[in-house]
């Protein structure tokens, strides 16, 4: 089998790679910083998501490609306009589900996102709940989203899409709020919640997310499923387990002071779907998993990468 992988040196795209060529797959990677792979089964090309460049990028593959898995995406930034998120996550998606219907594949796979449908307006969250984007990014992903499905609808290329909720895992970006309570825990410092600390996340290792995409590529044209993780918890739990989580803290958990504008949000997805679509559910265990975090975040451990380190 022959992967095409966009955002391959993302948190997913590098575990995801990993796992193919564990699984004796040979895999086009599709970055935008030129890397030099570890493996002979790897080839990489450089390309930005701009129409154009990816184009160009495209007609460099060479041999058949089986299946596509597209993680790459424009990711929320505050200097960013809503015409560049609809070009680099909507027009992108276009050009290469074109391609991979030039290629015949066997199965497209879309990284798509739960914040696509906006504030959360029920709970469980499954597909048929309303899609009112909050973020030019959330509605570029959308417009990703429903190009897959118009491809998928007209038979022209067996689509998943993967609307997962947040992502975490050794690799992760700094910024968020799992890196943040870790980084403060580690240090002895208090960690802060804002508001009542009542809003709830959920969280997806990212070990469940490449497996979600591994059987999102067994089990062809899907349509959109939810991918979640083992359990919600609110914002107050979180700290509090993060600090039970790290040997040695003597952080206290408190409240910021300030207003959390998503207090009222419980991201609480119904993964039932996917069990019946991929026979997907998750496999890590929470506590354990942000305690090997902790632990790898305590070494500086540099994660396995599929490329080698200039």
């Amino acid at each position: 089998m022959r992967a095409l992988v966009t955002g391959a040196s993302g948190l997913v795209g590098n575990h995801l790679v990993l796992r193919l060529l564990r699984d004796g797959w040979e895999v086009v990677c599709l970055v935008r910083r030129a890397l030099t792979p570890r493996s002979d089964s790897v080839v990489c090309l450089r390309a930005d998501l701009d129409d154009l460049a990816l184009g160009c990028a495209l007609a460099r593959v060479r041999g058949p490609i089986d299946c596509v898995f597209h993680l790459a995406s424009a990711m929320p930034s505050a200097d960013r306009r809503l015409s560049s998120y609809l070009a680099a996550n909507g027009v992108a998606t276009a050009v290469l589900l074109e391609a991979a219907e030039a290629w015949k594949v066997r199965s497209f796979v879309y990284a798509s996102s739960l914040l696509v449908i906006g504030k959360p307006k029920k709970t469980p969250i499954d597909r048929t709940h309303p899609c009112d984007p909050c973020h030019p990014y959330a509605l570029g992903k959308l417009c990703g989203e429903q190009s897959c499905e118009f491809m998928r609808a007209t038979g022209r290329v067996p689509t998943t899409s993967l609307r997962f909720t947040s992502v975490f895992g050794v690799g992760m970006r700094e910024g968020s709020v799992l890196p943040e309570f870790a980084s403060r825990a580690i240090r002895s410092v208090d960690l802060l919640y804002h508001g009542t600390g009542r809003r709830v996340q959920h969280f997806v290792h990212v070990d469940d997310a490449v497996r979600a995409f591994r059987l999102a590529a067994d089990h062809p044209g899907a349509g959109i499923v939810t991918i979640g993780g083992a359990r919600s918890v609110s914002m107050k739990e979180l700290a509090d387990l993060v600090v039970q989580c790290t040997s040695g803290s003597s952080s206290d958990v408190q409240a910021s002071g300030r207003d959390d504008p998503q207090e009222d949000y419980r991201w609480m997805p119904d993964l039932a779907e996917a069990r019946a679509a991929i026979h997907y559910s998750p496999q890590s265990e929470f506590r354990s998993a942000i305690i090997d975090y902790i632990a790898v975040r305590r070494r500086s451990s540099v994660p396995e990468c599929w490329w080698a380190e200039p």
